[in-house]
This record gives structure tokens, C-alpha cells and sequence, in this order.
């Protein structure tokens, strides 16, 4: 019955396009361009009949429709709506849009695609509902409702005939979620190379066996993954020694029996027609294949082993502590907790046997460092492709995924490592390209985090990687998505020298947008639109779309503005205009996006070098900013600096600005030995006195007197924030009362939050041996502005008395304000600031400046507001 109804359907759509040629063309939507440079297309126009209570009640409305009725918008029937739709590429076809928030009910969905030749093609189907689908009166898909929307969330392979091609989708809401879909035609190609199909590399059901049961081998889609023919599966051993071989048809899915097989783990290669899919998994019981307790007794006296093995270790803990929790386990556990049973298996092993350096290994990973940063363990995960074997002595391309925003789980159990299906396509693409991956840890990421600690993060990951693996240094990309572009940026305008060209996909630019002439403290050295010339050999690709509802596009299209306007290379991709609510519910494949930004790291590798003779970068930076091996030692005054330099004929041709010393690593920059060359600073040749050489460092001070304040000592000071090279401990006074507990309490908290680690606090007592060990100190003092040292006051041309405070002849209300000094105008060895209150409380915001930004002589701030009422940069 059901079948009749529907060859009805087709009959009263076809009966009704023949009758009116003109409204045939309203609901036609041609992919005659479908092609290898136009691999996919949208399909917009559609003529929706709805809703119905369920599809018996379409039925009956149906059969007595009037085949010959013009299509129009105007409600006919008991509640049902006939209507010409077209919706926008890269959106979902909204029935909540045409009929409002229903529950449980039905619509459908009417179109003809026109295609300019027979064959097949993959239909890309999006949505969360129950669908059925049929072309050309043949049902081509009948599933269930899914969670989460999602572009490609069915690819199906389709048949068109030349010419017209009818299309009826039925759209089932089986809830008060989002009711909706979208369809794309693509060709099948583009559904291989992008890996679309979801789990496209995933081939193994059961990845933790039990003893005496057989593995489950499938593809995902044979469609997609012809296995027309038997498929070879090959198992290996730990010694990757074959211990099993076998011819299979996988028309849906086998059964391989293991018997043969002793407890272990092992891992496999699935020959199919055309692909290779590749996995791990474990076989016999968990307990006795992973014990804790021995490892760890086994590993005493052998710290690499140890350092190795303890990420999987970690990580596996977590997943069988969730499996336990659930008390079931699902697929992705499976595969996951088979991953880290083969990896700390096969560390173990190769151990026990006296393999070289069971750091150096192939494949997806997890690493661990100690931090510089916190003194503390870090982690990343890496991807060094399997052909590496073969080319030790050739370096390896590494693309960088710099992460994003995200919570504050450890990294061995976060979102970056549990997202197992995205790491394997990108390492399938990393694999095709011969390119390692690196995911460095995302715990400094939770929140806008613009501070060099971002950058030192990063700095520290690939460092650890060098140590083990070739990588070619002069091919080094990075990758960023949303949070994670603005990062990505930001390190690569600080430390140039860090890749060679950028990805960004959406990335959210606001926290850097210097609206209105404002900034954000914390980013003062990090201005994204004003700092482009760092980036000026970089190629650029950024992928945004305009319908991010996250990340505004005109932020993007300004930097790109940037870009162009000073001749520097850059790619825009509009993501097809794609709708992006969030990272999970963006209607274009992710997949589809790394496979564009792969490729183009790609191209950057088969691109003629192009030698760069002119080489520049600014910096409005407090901090001792190092660009192209280029450090600023010191500034003449506050504001923007730049520095430019060029190489030709055996001259060294330096410009700069408000710069007065420097110094230049001329290893790092490929110049040759300095004294060879002749010199030209500011347009004046540099004599011998005027450079001092250390190895291949290379320091220069600007011919220019220091400035000095009448009646003053005190020389020109540089702020720093010196996390990095120095350290810093707070006093706690021995007559410490609630107001000083309380400054000391929010300093430990917002220390906290920007550097994950306490910062130190000793007593009084501890002064003499903290100032031995070149300690900076910071004091605390809630007596007012009484505090406040006369030679400071003076030399500031500061004047107050007990209910104001002046300065350039502005009066401030000191009766709530928080303040900061330096307390000597020392240049060398340990450095001491006082911190202050008017009030019982201490600005937040001021607190958070200091510690981002680096210590000023003289800071003053309103602590109901937050804002700065002073804020002097430098004393003389």
C-alpha cells in the first residue's frame, strides 16, 4: 500500500511539473558543473507539502490533492502548507522556520535534480530526523534519527539518469529538537578523498577481543570502500612478525577466527580494492594484559621506560575508570583502550629486546616533557607518518595544531586526545603528504590566554619533538580553529621564526580587536592588524565562513585586508558559506576542511623557495620581544619599535625605531660570520667598537645618550615580565592582617589562573635568602599612600595628601584604589615592588595587568571600576 501511495506521489509531481513548464524550473536544480573543480553542489530549490501527523495522514491528503494546483505558499487542506523553498548554500532546509516548533510530525520534501550525463553519484544528506529517500521512484534510504546535526551524516550512492532526475525526501521529527535537513551531490571521488563517509578509516568492530572470539572486520560504507573483491587481512605481531593472513569477503561484514592467536596485543593492514585501512587490537583479558602495579615495579631504575609508557598509562587508567563508571563498553572505548594496551605493550617490548631508543618510534602517540613553565609534566600527541622509516635521513614536514579554548581536563583524557575519529583522518592526510602532526596540550587554553606563555607552550612541545625526530625546520605549518587561530597568530607574529606558513579555520579574532583606539592589557604586544609585517614571508590560507555565528568574519576580512595591502601572500576560503553554531554543529565537514588546509601545506612544499631579502617585524611589546633571531634588549621609550633589516653585496643594512640596544643570533638567520660583512645601522656603518660578538650572537646599542630627569639618578627603566627567566616571591609580613591576607589570596588566585601553578610566598624571616638567590620580591602594604617613598612621589611628580592624589594636574579620589611601585631603579640582580590598597579590597583587574603585562614603576587604579588612573611606563 505503502508503495502504491508513494508511485502516486511521484505521479501527482510529475503530472504537475508537465502541466506548467515555468513552475517546473522553480523547483529544478541542475549539476551539470558537477566536476573535479566543482566536486559538490547544493541542492537549493525543493517544493515542501507539510506538516502531516504521520505519514497514514499524508496519505489520505494526497490521494485527494489537485495534481494541477499552482504551486503557492497559501495554506490548503487541514493545516497543511504547499510551498516553493529555497533555502541558502551551506544551511539546512528549516522546517521549524515554515511551520514552527512541532513534535513528532511529518513533512516532505520535492525536487528534481537535472544532471547533464548518466552515473553515479554520492548524495550528502544532514540532518537529525528519521528520513527515507527515493529517486526516481526507487527508495534509496530508509534511518533513524541521529543526534546532532551534521552536513554529511548519510552518503548514499546514487544513480541519475540524463535529464531529469525526482527527488522526494520524507523528514520524520521524532522530537522538539531541530527538524530540518540538507542534501549536497557530490561526486564519488570527493567523498574518498575528503574521507566524508563518517568512521571512513575505521575497519574493526571489536578492538578488545576476548579470549577464544574472532575479530569483527567491516568498511563503513562499501559503497565508498569498494570491496568487490576478497579483501587480505594481515595480522602482525609485536616483533611486526605476520602471524596471520587472510582472504575475506566483506560484502557487509567477517568473522576472522583467532585461535591461532596467543594473548596479546596485535595490529593489522585491510587491503580492500582500492584502500589500505590499518588498526590495533587487543586479544585475551584486560587484567592480564595491563598491570598496573608490575609495570611500574618493572619500569624502577629505568626512567625512560617509565617516562615513555606513563601517558598511556594515565590515559588508560581514565578509560577503564569511565568503563567501569558505565559499566558497559562501548565501541569508542574499545578502540581506545585497545590503542593504549598496544602501545604500552609495544614499549615494554621493545624495552626487554634493547631497541635503540623506544622513544623514537612511528605512528599516533602520546609523549610527556617536563615544563619550564610550572616545573611540571606536560603532554602532547603526535603523528610521525610510517614512510619515515624508509627516508630516516630526510626531514619531515610538522604541521602544528595549535588548540583551542577548552576545559581543564588533563590532556591524556581531554577533547583533543578522545577525538579519535578526527585523528584519524588527519593522519591518514598526514600519512599521504609524508608529514608528521603534533596536537600540543591545551592547558593554558582555558580561556583568551594572549600572554607569551602561549607561545613558550608551544615553544617547549616542538622542542621536545626535535630532540627524537628529523624535522625540516624550514617547513613547519600551523593550524589553528577558532580560539586556536588567534593563538596560532599570535605565536607566529611574536616568533616569526616559528613556521613557514599558516591555517586558520574561523578564527576569533575579537579578544584582539582594537576597537575605538582601546586594548586589551593582556595583548598589548600581540596587536594582530598593526604587527602584519612579521608575517611577511608567510603564506596565509584562512577558511571562514560568513555565517560563523562565533567568530565574525569582518574580523578575518580585515586581516586579510592587511595582508594584501603590504603585497603578502593569502588564500580566502568561504567554506561553501557554511552555517557554524559551534565547533560540533557546523554544516560543512571537518574532515573536508583539513583535507583544504593539508593540501595547501602541501603545495607550500612543492613551491620554488623564494629568498627573502628584505626582512621586518614591530612590536608595541613590554616584554623582550624576539623576532627572526632578533631580540630587543631595550627600548627608547614607550610605543611601537621596528626593526628592519636586508642582506646584499656583503652589506647588513639595519633600520630602526624608539629601539636603543639589541642584539642578533646570526646562526639562526643564515647570515654569514658578521665580521665579514660591512654593517649599516640607521644609515650609519657600524664600526668595530660599536659590536660586540659572543659566538654567533651579535650585540648593538643605538649611538643615542640616555634621557635623564633633572635632579633625578634614576636611569631609564625597562618593564618585564620575567616568568620566564626570573623568579618572583611575595613577602608576607609578620603583622599580616585580614585586608593583606585577603591581597595576598586574590594574588595567588589570579596567579594561578594565568600560569596554573602557586606562585611563592615566604615570610618575612626568608628576605636575606630569597635576595641571595637573585629573587624578585613583591611586598604588600595596606597603610595607604603614606607607604610611598618620598624620592618616588618626586621623582613621578606625584602629590597627595589623605583624600586625593595628583599627578599632571589630575586629582584622583584615593579612597579605593590599589597601587604598585618600584621600590629601587636597580638594572641588574633582583628587583622589588610594592603592592598596595586605600580600602579593604584590591582590583582584580589590576592584579591580572601586572602579572600579564610586567612590572611598572608607578601604577595606580580605581578598584570599583577596574580601570587604570595611573600607569607610567618608565622613570628616569
Amino acid at each position: 500500500m505503502e508503495g502504491q501511495v508513494f508511485r502516486f506521489y511521484l505521479l501527482f509531481l510529475g503530472i504537475s511539473l508537465l502541466s506548467c513548464e515555468s513552475k517546473y524550473h522553480r523547483i529544478e536544480n541542475s549539476i551539470k558543473h558537477l566536476s573535479i573543480s566543482e566536486p559538490e553542489i547544493a541542492i537549493l530549490k525543493w517544493r515542501i507539502v507539510g506538516p502531516f501527523v504521520d505519514t497514514a495522514h499524508a496519505s489520505t491528503f494526497l490521494s485527494f490533492s489537485t495534481p494541477l494546483e499552482p504551486l503557492s505558499s497559501k495554506r490548503i487542506g487541514a493545516g497543511i502548507e504547499d510551498t516553493l523553498y529555497t533555502h541558502r548554500k551551506g544551511h539546512i532546509v528549516d522546517f521549524d522556520e515554515l511551520y514552527g516548533s512541532t513534535e513528532k510530525q511529518v513533512a516532505y520534501a520535492l525536487s528534481v535534480i537535472k544532471a547533464r550525463e548518466q552515473g553515479e553519484v554520492a548524495f550528502l544528506i544532514g540532518t537529525t530526523d528519521d528520513v527515507r529517500l527515493w529517486v526516481n521512484d526507487k527508495l534509496c534510504l530508509a534511518t533513524s534519527a541521529l543526534p546532532e546535526p551534521k552536513k554529511t551524516r548519510f552518503i548514499k550512492k546514487i544513480y541519475l539518469e540524463k535529464g531529469d532526475n525526482f527527488v522526494v525526501v520524507e523528514i520524520a521529527n521524532t522530537d522538539r529538537g531541530k527538524w530540518g535537513f540538507n542534501m549536497d551531490v557530490a561526486t564519488i571521488d570527493h567523498v574518498r578523498y575528503n574521507a566524508l563517509e563518517p568512521n571512513y578509516y575505521n575497519s574493526c568492530l571489536n578492538p578488545t577481543i576476548a579470549l577464544n572470539d574472532s575479530l569483527h572486520i567491516h568498511v563503513s560504507n562499501p559503497e565508498f570502500i569498494p570491496v568487490t573483491k576478497p579483501c587480505l587481512l594481515e595480522i602482525y605481531d609485536l616483533d611486526e612478525k605476520l602471524v596471520l593472513r587472510n582472504r575475506i569477503q566483506l560484502d557487509k561484514e567477517a568473522n576472522v577466527c583467532l585461535e591461532k592467536l596467543t594473548q596479546g596485543v596485535y595490529k593489522y593492514n585491510l587491503y580492500t580494492d582500492l584502500d589500505t585501512l590499518h588498526g590495533v587490537f587487543s586479544y585475551g583479558s584486560i587484567d592480564q594484559l595491563y598491570n598496573r602495579n608490575e609495570l611500574i615495579k618493572k619500569c624502577q631504575g629505568d626512567s625512560i621506560r617509565l617516562r615513555v609508557m606513563v601517558p598511556y598509562m594515565k590515559r588508560l587508567d581514565h578509560l577503564l575508570k569511565v568503563t567501569q563508571a558505565r559499566n558497559r563498553i562501548n565501541h569508542d572505548l574499545s578502540k581506545k583502550i585497545a590503542f593504549c594496551l598496544y602501545r604500552i605493550r609495544k614499549i615494554d617490548h621493545e624495552a626487554d629486546i634493547g631497541e635503540d631508543d623506544i622513544r623514537k618510534t612511528t605512528g599516533l602517540q602520546l609523549r610527556t616533557f617536563r615544563s619550564a613553565i610550572d616545573s611540571a609534566d606536560d603532554y602532547y600527541q603526535l603523528y610521525i607518518p610510517e614512510k619515515s622509516k624508509h627516508e630516516p635521513d630526510v626531514g619531515m614536514p610538522l604541521v602544528v595544531m595549535v588548540p583551542y579554548v577548552t576545559n581543564r581536563h588533563e590532556f591524556y583524557y581531554g577533547s583533543i586526545v578522545a577525538n579519535t575519529p578526527r585523528n584519524e583522518y588527519i593522519a591518514s592526510f598526514a600519512e599521504q603528504h609524508g608529514m608528521a602532526v603534533v596536537w600540543p596540550s591545551s592547558r593554558i587554553y582555558t580561556r583568551y590566554n594572549m600572554t607569551p606563555i602561549v607561545t613558550k607552550a608551544i615553544e617547549e612541545t616542538l622542542a621536545d619533538v626535535f630532540k627524537f625526530y628529523n624535522i625540516d625546520r624550514q617547513n613547519i605549518f600551523f593550524y589553528g580553529n577558532c580560539s586556536g587561530g588567534l593563538f596560532a597568530l599570535s605565536a607566529v607574529i611574536q616568533k616569526p621564526e616559528l613556521c613557514s606558513a599558516i591555517a586558520l579555520e574561523g578564527p576569533d579574532f575579537v579578544p584582539a580587536y582594537f576597537a575605538n583606539g582601546g586594548y586589551d592589557p593582556s595583548i598589548i604586544a600581540n596587536d594582530i592588524f598593526g604587527l602584519t609585517d612579521n608575517l611577511a614571508d608567510k603564506p596565509m590560507m584562512i577558511l571562514h565562513s560568513k555565517y560563523d555565528a562565533k567568530a565574525p568574519v569582518q574580523l578575518s576580512a580585515m586581516l586579510i585586508d592587511s595582508l594584501k595591502k603590504k603585497g603578502q601572500r593569502v588564500k580566502y576560503d568561504d567554506l561553501r558559506d557554511a552555517s557554524k553554531k559551534s565547533a560540533t554543529k557546523k554544516m560543512m565537514a571537518e574532515s573536508q576542511a583539513m583535507r583544504k588546509v593539508f593540501d595547501f601545506f602541501h603545495l607550500q612544499l612543492k613551491a620554488k623557495e623564494r629568498p627573502l631579502k628584505l626582512k621586518r617585524f614591530v612590536s608595541y611589546a613590554v616584554y623582550r620581544d624576539t623576532v627572526y633571531g632578533v631580540l630587543i634588549k631595550e627600548k627608547i621609550s614607550s610605543g611601537k619599535a621596528s626593526f628592519e633589516y636586508s642582506i646584499s653585496d656583503n652589506v647588513l643594512k639595519m633600520e630602526t625605531h624608539n629601539i636603543r640596544s639589541f642584539c642578533m643570533d646570526t646562526k639562526g638567520l643564515d647570515i654569514p660570520d658578521i665580521r665579514e660583512l660591512r654593517v649599516v645601522l640607521n644609515g650609519r656603518a657600524l664600526k668595530p667598537i660599536d659590536m660586540v660578538i659572543r659566538n654567533d650572537l651579535w650585540e648593538a646599542t643605538m649611538p643615542v645618550p640616555r634621557r635623564q630627569s633633572k635632579g633625578t639618578g634614576y636611569e631609564n627603566y625597562i618593564p618585564l615580565n620575567a616568568i620566564f627567566k626570573q623568579h618572583f616571591a611575595v613577602v608576607r609580613p609578620e603583622s599580616a592582617d585580614t585586608v593583606v591576607d585577603s591581597i595576598l589570596h586574590a594574588i595567588r588566585s589570579v596567579w594561578r589562573d594565568e600560569y596554573f601553578k602557586d606562585i611563592r610566598i615566604i615570610d618575612e624571616a626568608e628576605i636575606q635568602r630569597a635576595l641571595d638567590a637573585n629573587t624578585n620580591l613583591i611586598y604588600i602594604d595596606n597603610a595607604g599612600l603614606d607607604c610611598i617613598p618620598d624620592s618616588i612621589a618626586s621623582a613621578m611628580g606625584l602629590s597627595y595628601d589623605g583624600d586625593a592624589i595628583g599627578f599632571k594636574g589630575k586629582s584622583y579620589n584615593a579612597n579605593n584604589i590599589s597601587y604598585a611601585f618600584v621600590s629601587d631603579n636597580k638594572t641588574e640582580g633582583p628587583r622589588s615592588l610594592t603592592i598596595g590598597t586605600t580600602s579593604n579590597m584590591i582590583s582584580r583587574e589590576f592584579l591580572q595587568e601586572i602579572i600579564q603585562r610586567g612590572w611598572l614603576p608607578f601604577m595606580v587604579w580605581n578598584n570599583r571600576s577596574g580601570h587604570s588612573l595611573i600607569d607610567v611606563n618608565y622613570r628616569y
